[in-house]
């Protein structure tokens, strides 16, 4: 997740949507008062080879950016507590941000996300899981029954609303971020770095990995997702 005061835009990463790279493109762009959460300790590391870091993910007292920031905003009400008055993760969802930034921020500021094919997604997930973990052992199909509800539904909704200005299509991805660039004052469509990509997934059509049953076990748990951006088998 990055919140850009210096571009006015707020990036909602999902999960299994090339998140990971368009951060760090985005990174590169931040300004010393903008938000930058951290990100995989692998990626985190590649990022840091470019001299960038997170930053600001954790406010524990008045947080202000003099001209930066819009009159009037702040992250909360201070008081004497050491606890972190804000504190954003890397997948921060959209009811969380708004809650911890204000109604006059998340009005103001351009946001976006990423959505991919649930279909396709699935199987990034599944084989991102066995790269991760060596002793991963489960089938396809009993990772299927255990995790066939969206993960990123929620991410950019309220209350099963899109309240993000903008959903890139991971199949668009390019095409997306060039469309956007007027809007973040940044073009980040040609730049993309290559994270999370040798995950041991080989290069072949995600529909192989289906039978019947699994496809609609991934049809209703991501249903919304579907009906929203059409999404097809």
């Amino acid at each position: 997740m990055i919140l850009s005061h210096d571009h006015q835009f707020i990036f909602i990463k999902t999960r299994k949507t090339a998140g990971t790279s368009v951060e760090m493109a985005l990174t590169g762009h931040c300004g010393p008062l903008d938000i930058v959460t951290p990100i995989a300790p692998e990626d985190e590391r590649n990022r840091a080879a470019l001299g960038l870091a997170p930053k600001n993910r954790i406010i524990t007292g008045p947080y202000k950016a003099g001209s930066e920031i819009p009159e009037g905003v702040d992250f909360g009400k201070y008081s004497n507590s050491s606890k972190a008055l804000s504190q954003f993760q890397n997948h921060s969802p959209a009811p969380e941000i708004k809650k911890q930034i204000g109604d006059l921020l998340w009005d103001r500021y351009f946001k976006f996300t990423i959505e991919r094919n649930p279909w396709d997604s699935q199987v990034s997930r599944y084989f991102y899981q066995k790269h991760m973990n060596p002793n991963f052992t489960m089938d396809f199909g009993t990772f299927l029954q255990r995790n066939h509800v969206s993960l990123n539904w929620g991410t950019y909704t309220i209350n099963d609303k899109v309240v993000v200005d903008e959903v890139i299509l991971y199949e668009k991805l390019t095409e997306g971020l060039a469309a956007i660039k007027d809007k973040i004052g940044i073009d980040i469509s040609q730049s993309l770095p290559r994270a999370k990509s040798n995950t041991g997934r080989k290069k072949r059509d995600y529909r192989e990995l289906y039978n019947a049953e699994q496809r609609q076990l991934v049809a209703k748990g991501f249903d919304k997702v579907i009906d929203t951006f059409g999404y097809t088998f």
